[in-house]
């Protein structure tokens, strides 16, 4: 009994033994990365493949869709100087949906450009695909200016709450707006919501500047000479400003300078063109040059010069302010018109001629009264002498 069981043990262990070597022979004839039971042609590629392309984009787009707020923007003036071109922007804080901060910037625009003082309109556009935009909008947002630390500019601490409600009348779903107020308590800061809704949101910005002033003189001279008899008596004359480099600063110059002199006789006569006024106001005025004639005001009996001037500035680095150069100018006809040049040499100051022109026997001098005494004497003695023939001539006849 004890020989057939062992008889037994070694005929299952050579089974054994012939199955493994079998499966050994079979394992190691496959292809390398064939699985069992594959085609002898087909390969397993172990290289990772791309990622599987998704569905058609067209399939999957969003409606975009846009939420439009007005907003106004008040400038108010706070010193001497009008305050200038600027642009101002809001932003979106704290949404009630958190995550909606993310990428929100996005979503919206928000500026509006003021030029002077006033009240200057513009909208909050919230504008994009339509998870993206409800994510922002569902439990609302707070607005607020954003304060970029323009110099001069005090900024508005409005701060504005918006939020969704729905709209029986139009059956959409709309922003409303509501002034927020900040209020600060044991337990931190808190922006507290007014229940009543407002039109648009309200900012107010103040521009406070006080320009200082600043002169500048430039010498002229003017030439009187005499064209006929009589001498000339005492006259003023002007000169004007015309042509600014910057075109926009002829808005206003009349109020920037004086150019005048007073003459009596012939002779040379010195004057200054004076320039004073805001700095900024100024430096336009001068920053790209001007040119300079006289102002013809056909007095009678006056010829007027022609004589043309630039004034261009020149940047002193060690005054860190402009100096200003005279230059002869002259007029240039082309076919695209005519022009005024300048001369590259500047000179000491500019010069004006004038000539007065009147003959003593075509009228009588001006103030003369001694003239004007004769002439009224001599007229009522042949007055006299005319009535007193007439009536000897009367006599005579009736006699």
């Amino acid at each position: 009994m004890k020989s057939t069981n062992v008889k037994r043990f070694f005929t299952i262990l050579m089974t054994l033994v012939m199955l493994v070597s079998v499966l050994s022979a079979a394992v190691s004839a496959a292809p390398s990365g064939a699985g069992i039971g594959a085609a002898d042609n087909v390969i397993i590629n172990e290289t990772p493949v791309e990622e599987m392309p998704l569905e058609n984009d067209n399939d999957l787009t969003e409606p975009v869709v846009t939420y439009e707020i007005p907003f106004t923007k008040t400038v108010k003036q706070g010193g001497e100087a009008t305050p200038g071109e600027e642009t101002f922007k809001l932003e979106i804080f704290n949404p009630g949906v958190s995550s909606a901060a993310n990428g929100m910037e996005e979503l919206y625009t928000a500026a509006v450009t003021t030029n002077g003082t006033g009240d200057f309109d513009a909208k909050l556009v919230i504008t994009g695909k339509e998870s993206k935009v409800r994510e922002l909008i569902c439990e609302g947002f707070f607005v607020r200016e954003l304060q970029d630390g323009k110099e001069n500019w005090t900024y508005s601490d409005a701060v504005w709450h918006l939020h969704p409600e729905y709209d029986q009348t139009s059956q959409k779903e709309v922003l409303t707006i509501h002034a927020a107020y900040k209020e600060v308590s044991d337990n931190g800061e808190f922006y507290r919501i007014e229940e009543k809704a407002a039109e648009k949101m309200t900012f107010e910005n103040t521009y406070t500047f006080t320009d200082p002033v600043i002169t500048y003189e430039i010498p002229f001279t003017k030439t009187v000479k005499q064209g006929g008899e009589a001498t000339p008596g005492e006259e003023t004359f002007k000169l004007e400003i015309f042509n600014p480099g910057v075109s926009s600063a002829a808005n206003g110059m009349e109020e920037l300078y004086t150019a005048a002199v007073t003459t009596n006789g012939t002779g040379d006569f010195d004057g200054k063109l004076i320039l004073k006024g805001p700095r900024s106001m100024i430096h336009d005025l001068v920053c790209e040059g001007f040119f300079v004639r006289e102002v013809k005001e056909d007095k009678k009996n006056w010829t007027y010069s022609e004589a043309i001037w630039h004034i261009n500035p020149e940047y002193d680095p060690e005054k860190q302010e402009y100096v200003l150069t005279i230059h002869e100018a002259y007029t240039e006809t082309t076919a695209d018109g005519t022009f005024c040049r300048f001369k590259d040499t500047p000179v000491e100051k500019m010069v004006f001629e004038n000539t007065y022109t009147l003959n003593k026997s075509n009228s009588p001098k001006t103030g003369d009264t001694a003239s004007l005494l004769l002439w009224f004497t001599l007229l009522v003695v042949c007055g006299g002498s005319a009535a007193v023939c007439a009536v000897s001539m009367k006599r005579r006849k009736d006699n």
